[in-house]
């Protein structure tokens, strides 16, 4: 059997670096082959290795990178360092990195100690004290939102707040402002919500252009409810601080949106002169759920 060529180790060793299980790594390589029409490389084995071959390059690469098998620890140990450097851990992964630091120590007496392994429940209650002091409570977060206010602005950020019981905040940043200007966003504007974000259960609405790239964000608002009161104050505060963000226009020749009576209600209010169509994807949505009601059996019957 032909020895694997250096060259193509290492092109094995990037394969799986960016994610690729061996069986991918071996279609993807001999594909190269075949657009080529190099049909004497895909048999020669020095440069397109045998399958046995092409696991032995993924055992030595994980050995080298997430450690041997039978003992994974040493490798483990390297990355300890690097992991406690990493930010922005949610409470599960807390869990997991504090109770692999005992394992690695071998400490098990630690790992049954709550008051240096706190159970669940307690970690839970610290992340919500941390999300209390740094991104303020989920029953009125804009005193939290008013600090950070300066520096949103200092990096060109603009963020607006109506307070009420039915409150919203406008979010829109640098890039949103530059696709306020854009021809697409005269014509068609797509808009989604969805609701129960986070701990407080929020809607998060936004606002998008179809450009020739894809779909460009023009505002994201953040409000308590779906209610069509609560859109309504969240449009609102689009159209007061940003009034021809549609090209250059009061409103944009036509909405795309859902089904939700609520969305299309507050659209009427505040631009009463845009067109409103409906999603075709909610279309067919609407007909495959009316298709599909009990009392329609004697029609579906029919259709076939």
């Amino acid at each position: 059997m032909l020895r694997v060529n250096d060259e193509v180790c290492q092109q094995f060793y990037q394969y799986f670096s960016d994610g690729m299980s061996p069986i991918e790594a071996i279609r993807f390589h001999e594909n190269k082959f075949l657009l080529e029409e190099n049909f004497m490389g895909l048999a020669n084995a020095s440069i397109n290795p045998t399958h046995n071959q092409i696991y032995y390059l993924h055992k030595c690469w994980r050995d080298a990178n997430l450690g041997s098998s039978i003992n994974p620890f040493d490798k483990l140990k390297e990355k300890v360092l690097f992991y406690e450097s990493i930010d922005g851990m949610s409470p599960i992964e807390a869990i997991r990195f504090h109770e692999n630091k005992f394992l690695l120590e071998e400490n098990f007496m630690g790992l049954a100690n709550a008051s240096i392994n706190p159970t669940h429940n307690q970690i839970y209650y610290l992340h919500k004290c941390w999300r209390d002091a740094n991104l303020g409570s989920s029953i009125n977060p804009f005193d939290k939102l008013k600090e950070k206010v300066l520096f949103y602005e200092s990096i060109g950020t603009t963020v607006k707040v109506h307070e009420d019981h039915l409150w919203a905040v406008l979010l829109v940043t640098p890039l949103m402002k530059r696709n306020h200007h854009l021809f697409s966003s005269k014509e068609i504007i797509f808009i989604d919500s969805t609701s129960s974000c986070e701990s407080s259960s929020s809607t998060i609405t936004i606002l998008l252009s179809a450009t020739k790239v894809g779909a460009l964000p023009l505002a994201v608002m953040i409000h308590a409810s779906q209610s069509i009161q609560n859109y309504i104050n969240a449009f609102q505060l689009l159209k007061m601080n940003f009034p021809q963000c549609f090209g250059g226009q009061d409103y944009p020749e036509v909405f795309m949106s859902d089904d939700s009576s609520a969305e299309k209600g507050a659209l009427a209010a505040v631009w009463p002169e845009a067109k409103q169509l409906l999603c075709h994807f909610h279309v067919a949505q609407a007909e495959w759920r009316w298709l599909f009601r009990t009392r329609c059996w004697c029609k579906r019957k029919n259709l076939r």
